[in-house]
């Protein structure tokens, strides 16, 4: 049967984001480790290498959060105005390999666990967000992290986002693998203020909002004032940096972030992380902004076409991000030793359609996006029926039209792939890589 065969290769597709991150780390580590990835003459001659160049072989594995698949320079899924510019990730898809067909599930937390247990999420209990209860994966699963340092002596980092459970400090980047973690661990916070939750969430009866924004390293950084910049710290465990803390100890960064956007505090902490580390080591950095998950703006957003102005402005910050990042790895030498993994963690997450009647009226009813431009005509049933691109929903609606505070979804395209975030069409799971 049609539908059969179709269903079987949806999972086939699915199940190769669940081993192929972890795949593809350890066959590089194992080829590297056996040196078939150095240029021949060095093969002969190990002593030969650049000027100031790191002798180890590195990975530098960047998550993005939410990313649509036609919101990159290379592959716009809206034209004129609406159109993205990535100039910095079209450069590495220039230098590198593209990987089209990479299935991802179809929300955030599960694909994470999937990514760091190599494992599908219902096989780790994973299946949706932790939400309050704030669980992880359970700590008999080996995370890449752990497995890593135990047979290759990496050093490993985690910066941004973690969303893998801190309900108890063994649940926490510290405790399962990473030597040291800066970030936050909810689904996501506002981007300056680093509150959580975000604002449009307090009409979920959340009446109480903190910083999520947490240093847990070996050698912390204090910041001066309200600016951004920090610099190093005392050292704990009895002045011994190299020690790995296990989830004991964790030191809210609180208000002195305010006011920094997470781009930069993360840009700045990956060059820290990249500066500082031991020449003797191998190094797996673990970067995960919070780029481009909700909420975009500060809220004053009232109309759709400001929205999606407010979720292409982080986009360029994601690209600002990931070119400081290339950037530091040249300059400091890495680069030549690096594999750089770049994925979104699922498919963006689409406007919903309230929000689209609201601001276009009758005319998105009578005239839904075509499956050609948009790819998100939906059954009527179907759960994704009350979701519509982001690009074509601010292109037809009228600026002067309130659609008022809240939340109404995201504001990413996935065009010409059908369907987001949250679904198993193709726009959910299928990811920019």
């Amino acid at each position: 049967m049609p539908g059969v065969k179709r269903g079987k290769a949806r999972r086939v597709e699915c199940l190769t984001f669940c081993f192929l991150v972890v795949s593809i780390i350890v066959i590089f580590v194992r080829l590297r480790h056996q040196r078939k990835f150095l240029p021949h003459e060095m093969r002969a001659n190990p002593d030969h290498s650049e000027p100031h160049a790191n002798p180890h072989f590195h990975i530098v594995h960047i998550v993005v959060d939410d990313l649509g698949w036609g919101d990159v320079g290379w592959r716009p899924a809206a034209v004129g105005s609406d159109a993205v510019s990535t100039p910095r990730l079209d450069q590495l898809r220039r230098q590198g390999i593209v990987l089209s067909r990479f299935y991802t599930p179809m929300d955030c937390a599960p694909s994470r666990a999937s990514m760091m247990t190599g494992r599908w999420p219902f096989q780790v209990g994973y299946y949706g967000d932790p939400g309050d209860d704030a669980g992880g994966p359970p700590e008999t699963f080996e995370f890449l992290p752990q497995m890593l340092h135990r047979r290759f002596g990496f050093q490993c980092h985690h910066i941004g986002k973690w969303n893998l459970g801190f309900r108890s400090s063994s649940l926490t980047p510290t405790a399962r693998g990473f030597q040291t973690s800066f970030g936050f661990y909810h689904w996501g916070k506002e981007y300056e203020s680093h509150l959580f939750p975000p604002e449009y969430a307090t009409n979920r009866n959340e009446e109480c909002r903190g910083f999520d924004l947490v240093n847990a390293t070996s050698a912390p950084y204090h910041f001066h004032h309200a600016t951004d910049h920090y610099s190093p710290g005392t050292q704990d465990h009895g002045g011994d940096p190299g020690r790995p803390l296990r989830g004991g100890t964790l030191r809210p960064v609180g208000d002195a972030a305010k006011g920094t956007p997470s781009h930069l505090l993360f840009a700045r902490e990956a060059h820290l992380r990249l500066a500082a580390h031991p020449p003797d080591k191998p190094l797996y950095l673990l970067l995960a902004p919070q780029h481009v998950h909700d909420p975009y703006g500060d809220g004053s957003e009232r109309t759709l076409a400001m929205r999606r102005h407010a979720y292409k402005v982080r986009i360029g910050e994601l690209d600002g991000l990931v070119g400081s990042v290339v950037e530091g790895l040249r300059s400091l030498g890495f680069w030549n030793n690096t594999l750089l993994l770049l994925h979104t963690d699922n498919g963006g997450q689409l406007v919903y359609r309230d929000a689209c009647e609201t601001s276009m009226g009758a005319h998105a009813r009578q005239h839904p996006p075509s499956s050609a431009t948009s790819g998100n005509r939906q059954h009527p049933n179907s759960p994704e029926a009350n979701r519509f691109d982001a690009a074509a929903a601010a292109a037809a609606s009228n600026a002067a039209v309130d659609v008022g505070l809240g939340f109404r979804g995201g504001m990413a395209s996935n065009g010409p792939l059908r369907g987001g975030k949250f679904t198993l069409w193709e726009g959910g799971v299928r990811g920019v890589a």
